[in-house]
């Protein structure tokens, strides 16, 4: 596992910027990929520390986080959601998202939980339904 390295599926041009120089400064690497689909693809060639995901993209559906869950076992998601509650995700968000951030994106929240990440390290539990 590349435990220096996050993979980030977000379009949202200022709040990309913010999230790469955080990145930067806590001495991530940061790679990207295009949609929640790409995951599995870009985890299976190297793994990433954690994944950050725009939680208000049409294509964040529970299948979707059950099956990122289900192959990578211990990856920590982060959510990023302009919305407070997602009634359609309430199941994947308990189950597969490590943590969820609200819009507008805090600063010093994401460096917290990137730190309780590197903390952590990956999950040894699977508690995927």
């Amino acid at each position: 596992m590349s435990k220096d390295e996050i993979l980030l599926i977000n379009d949202r041009g200022e709040e990309h910027s913010l999230i790469s120089g955080i990145l930067a400064e806590m001495n991530f690497a940061l790679r990207r990929a295009d949609s929640i689909a790409a995951i599995a693809l870009e985890a299976r060639q190297r793994l990433p520390a954690a994944v950050i995901l725009d939680m208000d993209d049409a294509s964040v559906t529970n299948r979707a986080l059950r099956e990122i869950a289900a192959g990578f076992p211990g990856l920590p998601v982060l959510g990023i959601s302009s919305q407070r509650f997602h009634p359609d995700l309430a199941e994947s968000i308990r189950y597969c998202i490590y943590a969820c951030l609200n819009r507008p994106l805090d600063p010093d929240e994401l460096r917290y939980w990137l730190r309780s990440i590197l903390r952590d390290g990956p999950s040894l539990e699977d508690d995927t339904p």
